[in-house]
């Protein structure tokens, strides 16, 4: 994705009996994995499986201690290299849904310092950003904030206690936070664990983060509607996934409306006739 002038997470390697890749590290069995964690592999990273959703199976990890022979966990704590080794393949091993492709090993990305501030940890705070593309161009449609917030490494809003917030997408100022749902649901002007506003906070690099999600839509030219996750970062935006349309829920849940509104129910309507044509 170097193409759209920015970055994606750094692959470094694919733990995977069935791939063969000339210019990638593939790991195929547990004593490839301990050795490359002991001697290979870059840290900080984060694992995550390959057919993953949720954010279900991840882990990120800060170093490795030769002299215990553990590493240091992202969340806090630590665990021994063959106690993580043991616990991957057996995942792979058993196949469930999430895990029967293998994982994956990323350069672990650190947030932007502001939201670093805003939140109380360096977790990655991702948008999901919804485009229309039409005529080969993308506009912005609606942007959800994903907040992590408590013990969460990761900012999706089914885990307790993360939050959701609207994104002006003129301005990329945030309104106010969602927390929860039914009638269980909160709405917050400030981030509870750091008491820093999040209504009016404005999105570090709002103008490049936006262009980058723009731009990417080329990589999925059949797809009239994409979703993007957008992180701001230390060194600037990066994407993370693209969802086709993306979970439904979340961008209703953070402007408190329906998504089936005017400005989306006209472009169905284009979209049909120009496959009608």
């Amino acid at each position: 994705m170097r193409a759209c002038g920015q970055l994606v997470p750094r692959l470094l390697a694919i733990l995977n009996r069935d791939v063969d890749a000339p210019n990638l590290t593939v790991l195929k069995t547990r004593e490839a994995l301990a050795s490359y964690l002991r001697d290979g592999i870059t840290y900080p990273f984060f694992s995550k499986p390959v057919g993953g959703s949720f954010s279900l199976g991840i882990v990120g990890v800060e170093h490795f201690d030769a002299a215990t022979d553990r590493m240091q966990l992202a969340g806090g704590g630590d665990v021994p290299v063959d106690d993580y080794v043991a616990a991957l393949f057996e995942a792979y091993e058993a196949g469930p849904r999430y895990h029967a492709k293998g994982f994956l090993f990323e350069e672990l990305l650190r947030t932007h310092p502001d939201l670093e501030t805003l939140c109380g940890t360096s977790s990655l705070a991702t948008l999901r950003v919804i485009l229309l593309i039409e005529d080969g161009k993308a506009r912005l449609y609606r942007v959800a904030w994903k907040i992590p917030a408590g013990a969460n490494q990761a900012d999706n809003y089914w885990r307790s206690g993360n939050l959701l917030a609207p994104v002006d997408i003129e301005t990329g100022l945030a309104g106010m936070a969602s927390r929860g749902f039914g009638l269980e649901q909160e709405h917050l002007e400030a981030h509870p664990d750091t008491g820093v506003a999040i209504a009016g906070f404005a999105v570090p690099d709002w103008s490049a983060l936006v262009e980058l999600a723009c731009r990417a839509t080329d990589a999925f030219p059949g797809m009239a509607m994409q979703s993007w996750d957008v992180a701001p970062t230390d060194k600037g935006p990066y994407l993370i996934e693209v969802n086709g349309v993306g979970d439904y829920t979340l961008p209703q849940i953070a402007y408190g409306e329906g998504l089936l509104d005017d400005a989306l129910l006209a472009f169905q309507r284009r979209c049909r006739q120009r496959k009608t044509r």
